[in-house]
Order: structure tokens, then sequence, then C-alpha cells
């Protein structure tokens, strides 16, 4: 009988609440927390995303890459609801942007 090798595990890099997205979720009262924000691994590395919605009401995450001085790098931003995308050099910082999403728990994974 043939073995199949064990699946490598994707690394937790972190995790987090986003509590309303934006622009088009909006709601009036509730704070608009819309952005996570994580260190990044190596560049190179695919990143993607673990999703909970809470509400059901469906989601759509963004990935924007920050250099260590705050600068924009670049942008994974499509229609999909979570990102699959590969780290860009110089990257410091990912933020895991709601376009979409009332109450959703997100974990930030990288794919091994």
């Amino acid at each position: 009988m043939l073995a199949l090798p064990a699946a490598a595990a994707d690394t937790e890099l972190g995790s987090g609440h986003i509590l309303v997205g934006s622009p088009t979720t909006a709601v009036i009262g509730i704070p608009d927390v819309t952005s996570l924000f994580f260190a990044t691994p190596a560049a190179g590395t695919i990143i993607t995303t673990s999703t909970v919605d809470n509400s059901g009401a469906g989601y759509d995450l963004d990935f924007y890459f920050w250099d260590a001085a705050g600068g924009y790098l670049s942008a994974c931003a499509t229609e999909a609801v979570d990102e699959i995308c590969e780290v860009p050099a110089g990257a410091a910082e990912v933020e895991v942007s709601a376009f979409v999403g009332l109450d959703l728990d997100v974990t930030l994974l990288a794919i091994e």
C-alpha cells in the first residue's frame, strides 16, 4: 500500500478580530475596526488568511504591504474572499483589511 507523505502545516503568523469592514459595510454606531497589522515573514513567502465569518453576511479581505519606514509597497486586492499572495522584498508589515465584512475572526498564515 502506498503511503502519502504528511502535508506540511501552515504557520500561523497572528490572528485578530475585524468588527466592521469598509466602505460597503460601515454601520452607524459601531467602531470602524477594519484592519489588522502583522509583521511579515521573509520576502517570497506565500501568505493567506483563514477567516471565520461570524455574521454569515460574506466578506472580502485584502493585503497591503508596508516597509519599515511606513511607506506603501504594494497590495493584493482581488475579489477573492481570502487573498493568497507573495510577500514582496522590503516588506516589514502586512495590513489585512476588510473591504467587506461585519464580524470576522482572521488568522494570517504562511503557506508551507
